[in-house]
């Protein structure tokens, strides 16, 4: 029935016809087993913005306040002044315009002192070989 070139080619076409018909009907299921969850869920459901439905977007509270405004704008100040004065020092033709200033937290891992650890731990393990006879 099917013999041929195009005997191959209407082969093709009617695979690649059911092929596309079930991932269809798949990403149906899928979509319907979203729904279905989200009908059933106790959780209130989110919009695409990550807002939950039926509530206000919480405002954003400021982080600084009275005291602590005047004290960062000291240290902008001083630090762009210091600044200023590295640039004078040096030949820059670009003027110097500090907009913000944001405080970096530390971070609790240290990078070399992590490398040096390991450092440490693979001279001990090819110390500890090499006094077993290894190579």
């Amino acid at each position: 029935m099917y013999e041929g070139m195009q005997g191959a080619i209407v082969l093709s076409i009617i695979s690649m016809v059911i092929v596309f018909i079930v991932l269809g009907l798949l990403a149906l299921l899928m979509v319907g087993l979203r729904k279905f969850m989200a009908f059933t869920s106790k959780k209130p459901a989110k919009d695409e913005k990550g807002i939950v439905k039926g509530e206000k977007a919480a405002p954003v509270p400021k982080e600084t306040t009275g005291v602590e405004e005047t004290a960062n704008e000291e240290i902008v100040g001083v630090i762009s002044a210091a600044v200023a004065s590295y640039l004078h020092s040096t030949t820059s033709a670009l003027p110097l315009s500090i907009i913000s200033i944001k405080r970096i937290i530390p971070q609790t891992l240290n990078y070399w002192a992590i490398s040096g650890r390991q450092n440490m731990m693979t001279e001990r393990i090819s110390i500890s070989s090499r006094k077993k006879g290894g190579f």
